[in-house]
């Protein structure tokens, strides 16, 4: 079997954007729309409209010059999936715009390229596959979109933004657009206006809370904990949320007691050195007991509130004042 190009060739007018991180997707479609700069920009979606209304558009004539994008949604008659939701791939391979764009999504991983058709689309189109980012591969994304905006950012402030940013790349698009904005006479952006500008990841607050916790500060957890409940997350996602990155640190522990550096635990986990280097901090303060009990004790609390067997609030303010119960005793023993 041929295999289909990975890479985004920059010939011809149609595009199809595939892969398994719609985020991304998204990203790169606006990415090629801001490049194109379409007089017409029209959005179809293979699973709810009709396939004659799409071949319409890419033969409508109009009376002044134009230059039109059509994007289809769902084009999944280009993967392995059977369901053509009627549209015809041998008519679907002849298509082509005068002066415009015919731009295809398949939120699949690859294309079916035992498909004849799909083989001669994809010599034709500009190919361009977005695959879930790596947490280690994100520092090199984030630059080089920042790159991408004309963005001057000092160093200070771009290792932040890194830290800080997440992972979904099309709020990052659309936040770096806004620092663009600050920035319109060429200004370099210090850390502290990127600071001031970066809506921060849930994750950011996970990290507090993880921080909190294995401090034993139970008054700024209960006060983290109120913060996310006051955006509207249930104690059942910040209980989930809070026991993966124990288990994270419980993992960092375990492989710690094997004997494995810096590199090796980060190669094992497919996380970054940076993220491995400040977990370790963490893990080498308890040891792996230690953080699987608390573990089950936030299980334990899961599993409480999921059953009603607490109210959902009073049940995780009930943990954390445990917390505080347990880190006054732990002082007085000292005294």
């Amino acid at each position: 079997m041929t295999s289909l190009s990975k890479h985004e060739n920059m010939e011809g007018m149609i595009a199809i954007i595939y892969g398994d991180d719609p985020s991304r997707m998204q990203y790169k479609l606006d990415h090629l729309r801001n490049e194109f700069k379409p007089d017409v920009y029209l959005r179809l979606d293979a699973t709810k409209d009709e396939p004659r209304d799409f071949y319409a558009e890419t033969v409508s004539v109009s009376l002044f010059p134009e230059r039109k994008m059509i994007v289809l949604a769902n084009a999944d008659f280009l993967s392995a999936n059977e369901q053509s939701h009627g549209y015809d791939l041998d008519k679907i391979a002849d298509l082509d715009l005068d002066d415009g764009w015919i731009v295809y999504m398949l939120e699949k991983p690859k294309l079916d390229g035992r498909k004849k058709k799909v083989k001669e689309l994809s010599k034709k189109a500009r190919m361009i596959e977005c695959k879930l980012p790596e947490e280690k591969n994100m520092p090199a994304l984030v630059r080089s979109m920042i790159k991408e905006k004309n963005l001057k950012m000092s160093e200070e402030a771009i290792r932040w933004y890194i830290a800080h940013a997440g992972m979904k790349t099309a709020k990052i698009s659309m936040e770096l657009d806004k620092f663009s904005i600050f920035a319109l006479d060429g200004k370099e952006l210090s850390l502290e206006d990127v600071m001031a500008m970066t809506t921060l990841e849930p994750l950011e607050n996970v990290f507090k809370m993880t921080d909190a916790l294995f401090n034993r500060q139970g008054l700024k957890l209960l006060a983290l904990y109120r913060n996310f409940r006051f955006t509207g997350m249930e104690p059942v996602a910040i209980c989930a949320l809070l026991a993966s990155q124990v288990r994270f640190v419980y993992q960092v522990r375990v492989l710690m007691d094997l004997g494995m550096d810096q590199n090796q635990i980060a190669k094992e986990l497919n996380a970054s050195s940076g993220r491995v280097y400040n977990t370790k901090k963490n893990a080498s303060r308890f040891s792996a007991n230690e953080l699987l009990s608390t573990l089950n004790d936030l299980s334990s609390l899961d599993q409480a509130i999921k059953g009603g067997m607490v109210d959902k609030d009073e049940g995780f303010e009930n943990f954390i004042f445990e917390i505080i119960k347990s880190n006054s005793a732990s002082l007085n023993d000292t005294h």
